[in-house]
C-alpha cells in the first residue's frame, strides 16, 4: 500500500533535527508564506519567459520544503521543476494553479501547528 505524503510530516522533520522541537518551530516560523512564492510572481515570471528566475525560486523552496517535512509541496515543486527544465509552458501554466493550491494549504497547516504548539 502506497502511502501519500503529508502535507508536513512533524516527525519525520523532527527526525532530521533530533527532535528538537523549538528549532523546528523556529523554521517553521521562518518559513516564506507570505513573501517570495506567489502564483501572480510565478505566472509574470512565465509569460515573460524567465526561466532562470522560476528556477532560482522553485529549487529554493523545494529545498526548505523536503527540510520542514513539507511532503505534498516537495512533490510538487519537484514535478513543476521537471517542466522547468523542459520549459513546457502549456503544463507550467495548469500546474502553478495546482503548485499554489498546495502551497497555499501547506501554509495554513504550518500556522494551525505553530498556533497549537
Amino acid at each position: 500500500m502506497e502511502v501519500k505524503p503529508k502535507l508536513l510530516n512533524i516527525e519525520e522533520a523532527l527526525s532530521r533535527f533530533g527532535d528538537d522541537l523549538d528549532l523546528y518551530k523556529e523554521l517553521l516560523s521562518d518559513f516564506d508564506c507570505l513573501n517570495e512564492f506567489s502564483k501572480k510572481r510565478l505566472e509574470e515570471y512565465l509569460a515573460k519567459k524567465n526561466f532562470a528566475q522560476l528556477k532560482r525560486i522553485i529549487h529554493k523552496l523545494k529545498g526548505v520544503s523536503g527540510t520542514i517535512g513539507a511532503e505534498r509541496l516537495y512533490d510538487s515543486l519537484r514535478d513543476f521543476e521537471k517542466l522547468l527544465f523542459a520549459e513546457d509552458i502549456e503544463r507550467l501554466e495548469t500546474e502553478i494553479i495546482h503548485l499554489d493550491d498546495i502551497y497555499t494549504k501547506t501554509c495554513a497547516e504550518i500556522m494551525q501547528f505553530l498556533k497549537e504548539s
